[in-house]
């Protein structure tokens, strides 16, 4: 009889941690978004519309960056700075017809220069450096 009892609250107490770990789960998965943080460029690359930082490494040659539909990015600010020293320059170009505003409007930034940052943001019509 006590083994049957011990059993019966031995996986009473197994399912109902069961239940906890999947109301936790649940809790977690509702509550946390997936964010890339910082990033090392070495290539042409297109903004995920979660990246935050992009450290550009044009140590080989030029590389272009792309941003992402305006209406795609989920970030306050987008980071883009240039860490390596050599010659090479990193070319940040808007999607499609989209505009990038800084004091002017113009169709392409050039990064250069080591250590050189640029941030961008977005009223949802326009790129603006700030």
């Amino acid at each position: 009889m006590i083994k049957r009892i011990a059993k019966f609250v031995d996986k009473s107490l197994e399912t109902e941690f069961d239940n906890i770990i999947q109301g936790i789960n649940a809790i977690i998965n509702e509550n946390t978004t997936v964010e890339t943080k910082n990033k090392i460029v070495t290539d042409n690359y297109t903004i995920n519309p979660k990246d935050k930082l992009l450290l550009i490494d044009c140590t080989t040659k030029d590389i272009l960056i792309n941003l992402p539909q305006i209406k795609a990015f989920k970030n306050d600010i987008l980071i883009i700075k240039k860490i390596d020293s050599t010659i090479y320059n990193a070319t940040i170009i808007p999607y499609g017809n989209e505009k990038i505003f800084d004091n002017t409007e113009v169709t392409e930034i050039v990064v250069s220069g080591s250590g050189s940052v640029y941030q961008l943001t977005t009223d949802n019509n326009t790129w603006y450096v700030i």
